[in-house]
């Protein structure tokens, strides 16, 4: 009896060692495939940004050789490399409103057009504005200088022109996924691109017509374009992503009223921004990398001059549609 005893306690013992290798084995093997995967993304992410350089190098490259005719070529041109592909967008600043010039009409239905509520959209105009307008005397404060004292770190607005876009951030009622943009899905269950003000406002910004091949949807709302003017002009972006000259007189007699809020093309000032996808057999992968470059684009001899370089660029929250 005392040997069967014993026998069953070692069975036991052996038993539950087992469970607690096997244990530690499914363990360490969650852990290194975790391992696995995070540094599958890492390494894929520093390709695809690599790519994505590689792409807009390339469109400089091209520039340089064939001057600024490639600007107007198309609102976006893409780049096959061996590794997989990038998609370079070409959006004027003038696609954009101009962030320092917009009327409050205009702001608020920006705002209104992006989804906000009425009430934050008209606080979120008054701020704006507020950011941007002097005040009468070096010692004057306003309502939301009064908010800016109280945070810490405190500061106050700066009561004039905007110089970087990113400004924004710091206006009471602002948040990054307003500012950036993000996605929405649509009825079919796919992700489509929702702007963020950053694609709608620019310190370069027009302060006329807008650019129809790129410019955002409720950008041309802002200015009064009808809904039935904005299908037509989304309907033939599809038809014809380039838009050219002689698409856009044709184009120019069913715009209306519109026609002087809409124009074709840009000026000197262009963000351009390459997507890249890393290629994987046949197919691309889901994971993107954006990179881009706020660019003043002048004659010769030197075509073209980086202002600002974005390694972390958002990727495209912009009119064009990315047709991989």
């Amino acid at each position: 009896m005392r040997t069967n005893s014993q026998r069953g306690g070692a069975l036991i013992a052996v038993l539950w060692l087992t469970a607690a290798l096997t244990a530690i084995a499914f363990s360490v093997a969650s852990t290194v495939r975790a391992e696995i995967d995070r540094a599958t993304t890492a390494s894929e992410g520093a390709r695809g940004y690599y790519l994505a350089r590689g792409a807009l190098e390339r469109f400089f490259l091209d520039i340089d050789r064939g001057g600024l005719p490639v600007l107007r070529s198309a609102p976006a041109i893409r780049y096959v490399f061996p590794e997989g592909d990038a998609i370079v967008e070409i959006i004027p600043e003038t696609s954009k409103l101009n962030v320092n010039q917009i009327q409050e009409e205009e702001l608020l239905r920006l705002l209104l057009a992006m989804g906000l509520e009425a009430d934050r959209a008209a606080y979120l105009t008054a701020a704006i504005l507020d950011w941007r307008t002097a005040l009468p005397t070096i010692d004057a404060v306003s309502p939301f200088d009064v908010k800016y004292l109280n945070q810490i770190p405190s500061f106050r607005a700066r009561h004039a022109s905007l110089e970087e876009i990113e400004e924004l951030l710091l206006v009471d009622g602002m948040t990054r996924e307003l500012f950036y943009g993000g996605f929405e899905r649509n009825p079919d269950g796919s992700l489509a691109a929702r702007p963020g003000l950053r694609d709608c406002l620019s310190v370069f910004g027009t302060r006329g017509a807008v650019d129809i091949r790129t410019a955002t949807v409720p950008v041309m709302t802002a200015l009064e374009v009808p809904p039935s003017v904005i299908a037509l002009v989304l309907a033939a972006r599809r038809d014809n992503p380039a838009l050219d000259i002689e698409a856009f007189a044709r184009l120019q007699p069913l715009l209306g009223d519109s026609a002087s809020r809409l124009s074709l093309g840009g000026k000197t000032m262009f963000t351009i921004r390459a997507t890249a996808r890393l290629r994987q057999g046949n197919s691309l992968s889901a994971t993107r990398r954006s990179v881009a470059a706020l660019v003043k684009f002048n004659a010769r001899p030197k075509p073209h001059h980086i202002l600002r370089w974005d390694d972390q660029a958002v990727t495209s929250f912009s009119g064009v549609d990315l047709a991989w």
